[in-house]
């Protein structure tokens, strides 16, 4: 039980630094003059309060503090290959590194707990960043990511672009659990 707290605490620290750093992010694209991109970064620190929610309820520690770890805030570009590169560490290292450290837990309640909560974000933050690979190709181009509007699954912190019609793909609930997120116009 100590391996998934532990890997729990390393996750809402995480995902807690990456709430703040992409608000930061959304105000340099807004000034930079990429609203929707201010919009997107907007809507991915939305999705890892629902991660934090998750790991807190799997961790059974409501007065656990998250540590901010130190970020670094550029251009939008650069913010934007920072995002991809962190959401890609989380999905591709960092879960993978907690899945095995917790294997042997799985099977108890508390284990099964946070390795679902663990999956789920992990699941997500691929879809993240392939997200932020879209919005860097288009700002590359001089465009402005374009999409009509972003939904957020409340239960796991999916995103979807445009309206889902059909269950969660991470987290298999229905797609009435999909909060718009109202783009500025």
């Amino acid at each position: 039980m100590e391996k998934s707290a532990n890997c729990l605490r390393q996750s809402i620290d995480g995902e807690s630094t990456a709430v703040v750093m992409y608000t930061d992010f959304a105000g340099v694209a807004e000034n930079e003059g990429y609203p929707n991109i201010a919009n997107l970064f907007t809507c991915l620190a939305y999705a890892e309060k629902v991660h934090i929610k998750n790991h807190m309820s799997a961790l059974q520690q409501p007065d656990y503090t998250a540590t901010i770890e130190k970020y670094e805030v550029a251009g939008t570009i650069e913010n934007i290959k920072s995002a991809i590169d962190g959401e890609t560490y989380e999905c591709k290292v960092m879960y993978p590194k907690f899945f095995k450290e917790i294997k042997k837990e799985q099977n108890t309640d508390y284990g099964k707990v946070a390795m679902l909560s663990m999956q789920w974000s992990s699941s997500v933050e691929l879809n993240h960043a392939k997200i932020l690979k879209q919005a860097l190709k288009g700002i590359e181009k001089g465009n402005n990511f374009e999409y009509a509007n972003i939904y957020i699954c409340d239960v796991c912190g999916n995103i979807e672009i445009g309206q889902p019609t059909k269950a969660c793909n991470v987290c298999g609930h229905d797609a009435s659990f999909f909060t718009l997120v109202k783009k500025e116009d």
